[in-house]
This record gives C-alpha cells, sequence and structure tokens, in this order.
C-alpha cells in the first residue's frame, strides 16, 4: 500500500518537477539572450550568472515549494484523501509520503538548477 501512495505523489509532483526544471534551463539562456541585446559591449558572463542565481533563489525555487506544497494540499479537493483514510494506512504514513516527495521535489529542482547553471 506504502508503494502505491508514493506512486500516486510521485504522478501528481512529476508535472511540477517537469516544468521547474525546463525552467532552470530556460531562465538562464533568457537572461543571456537580455544581456545580449541590452548590451553593444562584450557579454559580461559573471552578471548573467549572479542574476541567474538571484532568480533561481528568489523566484524558482519559492515556486516549486509553492506548487509541491499547493499539489500535496490540493489531495482534499479531488476527494481522494477521504479514501485514503479507509486504506489500512496511518495518518502519519499518508502525511510523511506527500511531505517527503514533496521535499524531492524541490531538492530536484534545486540539484537541478545547480547543474543547468555551470
Amino acid at each position: 500500500m506504502l508503494r502505491a501512495l508514493a506512486w500516486k505523489e510521485w504522478r501528481e509532483q512529476r508535472p511540477v518537477l517537469g516544468a521547474a526544471l525546463s525552467l532552470a534551463i530556460l531562465l538562464p539562456l533568457f537572461l543571456l539572450l537580455k544581456e545580449w541585446l541590452s548590451h553593444d559591449r562584450a557579454l559580461d558572463l559573471g552578471n548573467v550568472a549572479m542574476n541567474t542565481t538571484v532568480v533561481y533563489v528568489a523566484l524558482l525555487w519559492p515556486l516549486v515549494a509553492l506548487l509541491a506544497g499547493a499539489a500535496a494540499l490540493a489531495e482534499s479537493q479531488a476527494r481522494t484523501l477521504p479514501f485514503l483514510f479507509t486504506r489500512p494506512v496511518s495518518r502519519t504514513t499518508v502525511w510523511s509520503v506527500k511531505t517527503l516527495l514533496g521535499a524531492a521535489c524541490l531538492l530536484a529542482v534545486t540539484a537541478g538548477t545547480g547543474l543547468a547553471g555551470r
């Protein structure tokens, strides 16, 4: 039962992870394009790297944390939470699986932005 719950949560978090990793790859490209279009001199890649870090920390990571948390809380709106509580799994286990997969999603995005920034 625990494996089924984990897979269900993974299926719900997968779009959040995919969108966040796509943004993590595209944001540096947009910032590089902005830097290239706004200056007539040589590109300052240090400035682009600093702006990318600021955008990741101030925008992307909190957004992913919000989306992962919202996906976990949206369970009650989908009316599957009462169904989960009828199964032989404790509420603590349900909460733990949701929290761990949301945190894993955030850690994957954090690692992905670190790789995209290199």
